[in-house]
């Protein structure tokens, strides 16, 4: 837990520095200071992610394994063959791990710098909300994500063109080549185009927990997500597992949900008012999907969909706090939260990143 703890020292941190931004004009020394902070603590996250034993995420005794056994040429796509045979000359798996942690922090950092409000809130929740969990587990999703999460620069904006679209499918081609369900975030050109009636915002909690505490909405959504392709060939071996409830979840795992089910509320009984623009409509729509999907979960198949939305989180907070800049109140409930999610999820064991231990 040693490790975590320094982690999360670090993001209240940053996340402080970053609310005193939000308020106050704060001098370039305390600003150098800060981002000569963030280089060491860069390194301090490469250090945990590429030295990390091989029992600390569920994947990564798999992806040594493919490794050595050659299976990576027929169970994967172009560009994590490319990665591994890459390391094929110099016969260490370390490599793969250092390829892997540049491109998902590396795209991430500019997406960050590129789509949010308040680099350093947001910096401060992407590590407690996506990168242990996500890139610890899903090795090539993790990477397609982090690869479209900077591609959002140019659909969110007001001022987008036929130009920014080519340029964003492009990118979303270039996920695919990590994890071909990537074609998935097509539809997110749609989320800044449609305003959902304040009164689906507020009483999609009940749909959310009769779908979350029953199976009946997860038994129509089985022959949807059955019926694609590519997922019935991939797990052809195993069915059962993808597409139907796998995983019990009962109220106390629903309390995170409810949680920051009531901080979108906040935000849209207090802006709903007003017209909002294409960045605010799209991260609106953006957060709502990831925790309307809860109403599906516990399906292998709807909880790896719901991926793709987890960088959703880190658009609402940066958000809300954007637009609630004077509310202290506000920012010390978003960082308390967090951190005692982050804290209970590592404590609990989810996704095998604890106990932390690195290589011998």
């Amino acid at each position: 837990m040693f490790y975590y703890l320094i982690v999360i020292v670090f993001c209240i941190l940053f996340y402080y520095f970053g609310i005193f931004k939000n308020k106050y004009k704060i001098d370039n020394n305390y600003t150098m200071i800060f981002f000569i902070i963030f280089l060491f603590f860069s390194l301090f996250l490469f250090y945990m992610s590429v030295y990390r034993s091989l029992s600390v995420g569920t994947d990564t005794q798999s992806y040594y394994n493919y490794f050595w056994n050659k299976s990576y040429l027929i169970l994967f796509e172009t560009a994590i063959i490319s990665i591994y045979k890459i390391i094929e000359h110099s016969n260490d798996f370390t490599y793969f791990f250092i390829i892997c942690f540049v491109i998902v922090y590396g795209f991430s950092l500019f997406a960050l710098k590129k789509n949010m409000y308040n680099f350093w809130i947001s910096y401060s929740l992407f590590i407690l909300s996506f990168l242990f969990f996500l890139s610890y587990n899903a090795v090539r999703q993790s990477m397609a994500i982090s690869i479209i999460f900077f591609a959002m620069q140019f659909i969110i904006g007001n001022k987008t063109s036929n130009q920014s679209y080519i340029k964003y499918i492009c990118l979303v081609y270039i996920a695919t080549l990590f994890h071909v369900s990537a074609w998935i975030a097509l539809v997110f050109v749609l989320l800044n185009k449609i305003k959902i009636n304040k009164k689906v915002y507020l009483y999609s909690i009940l749909f959310i927990t009769f779908g979350y505490f029953t199976e009946y909405l997860k038994e129509l959504i089985y022959p949807i997500i059955s019926s694609i392709e590519f997922y019935n060939e991939k797990y052809s071996y195993n069915p059962d597992f993808f597409f139907e409830v796998n995983k019990e979840k009962g109220f106390i795992q629903f309390i995170p949900i409810l949680i920051q089910y009531l901080f979108l509320i906040l935000f849209v009984l207090k802006n709903f008012a007003e017209k909002l623009s294409k960045k605010e409509l799209f991260v609106t729509n953006y957060y709502f999907i990831f925790l309307f999907l809860y109403s599906f979960s516990g399906i292998e198949s709807i909880d790896r969909i719901q991926l793709y939305f987890i960088p959703s989180i880190i658009f609402f907070y940066d958000m809300l706090l954007f637009k609630q800049k004077n509310n202290s109140l506000l920012g010390i409930s978003i960082i308390v939260f967090w951190v005692v999610y982050f804290t209970i999820r590592i404590l609990q064991g989810t996704n095998g990143i604890y106990p932390f231990e690195l290589r011998v």
